[in-house]
């Protein structure tokens, strides 16, 4: 995957997200991503390139958030984003990734439509 990432060209922060706020919605936080087109899976005719640019942005929110009070159970939050770039694309925005949810498993996060 380092061969692949190193041969593809990212992008920055505003190229990724459209904007990136800390909300509140039925009493619970949750981080609400409206992401460009760079983040939808159906822009890319590979998985692995998706792959890339999923794990680049992730990195790049991360580091952005990760400060923030608000931001809890990282590990939950990357699988939430990740299925978030899968599966919901341009569909479903914006994306909410809700620090309050402890879920990492890949299969119960998709089931639960990215929000378990």
């Amino acid at each position: 995957m380092d061969m692949l990432k190193a041969s593809i060209k990212t992008y920055t922060y505003n190229e990724y997200f459209k904007s990136v706020k800390w909300i509140t919605r039925k009493g619970e936080v949750s981080l609400s991503i409206t992401p460009t087109n760079k983040l939808y899976g159906r822009t890319y005719n590979n998985a692995n390139v998706l792959a890339v640019h999923a794990a680049t942005a992730w990195s790049l929110l991360y580091k952005k958030h990760k400060s923030s009070s608000k931001w809890k159970n990282t590990a939950s939050m990357e699988a939430q984003f990740n299925c978030h770039v899968i599966f919901a694309g341009p569909n479903k925005t914006p994306w909410n990734i809700e620090p309050h949810r402890t879920e990492t498993n890949w299969a119960i996060v998709v089931k639960n439509f990215c929000n378990p």
